[in-house]
């Protein structure tokens, strides 16, 4: 018998104290924070790389997954399905054997933010705006699917929460541009 009960799902902004300053926090990407998931539609370019031409994704997600790969018909197929499929594709044998070789946590960030800065560009001026109204707000990406690496898993209370510091970075980056 299980006697855990699961977590509330929480939305909207939370705060906490550090330093006897309250701090205010994004505490996931759910309800009105939705847009910042990788999920959301935004148009994302690859650039041309070996045998793969310059393709447009509509999601951070499948550009993300496409870049983990330098196969032309994957990268295709990842254009043509939605951010759920993409990520169920990205965990399949036949997917992660077609990994690029300098695949790893350094350039898992790398390309991460690479993709955040275009997410968040003029090329999708609407997520750009509602970005820049966060200024000194704590982004973190608490999630339920066990990511520890790019969020903080909230069934451990424990994560890196890797694409939460990266928008911040994106964030700071482009208030700076706007200087």
């Amino acid at each position: 018998m299980n006697t855990t009960a699961p977590l509330p799902e929480i939305t909207g902004i939370m705060a906490f104290i550090r330093g006897g300053k309250t701090v205010p926090i994004i505490p996931n990407f759910k309800g009105e924070f939705g847009w910042l998931s990788n999920f959301e539609p935004c148009t994302i370019h690859l650039p041309a790389e070996g045998d793969c031409p310059t393709m447009v994704f509509h999601t951070l997600e499948n550009a993300y997954m496409a870049a983990k790969v330098l196969d032309v018909e994957m990268r295709r197929t990842l254009q043509s399905i939605g951010p759920r499929e993409a990520k169920a594709l990205s965990r399949t044998p036949a997917f992660i054997a077609l990994h690029r070789p300098e695949y790893s946590d350094a350039w898992r960030l790398t390309i991460m933010k690479e993709l955040l800065l275009q997410k968040f560009s003029d090329k999708n001026p609407t997520l750009l705006a509602k970005l820049l109204q966060y200024e000194g707000v704590t982004i973190i990406e608490g999630n339920l699917h066990q990511d520890a690496f790019f969020g903080v898993d909230m069934d451990k209370g424990f994560g890196l929460n890797h694409l939460g510091r990266l928008i911040m970075e994106v964030l700071h980056i482009r208030l700076a541009e706007q200087a």
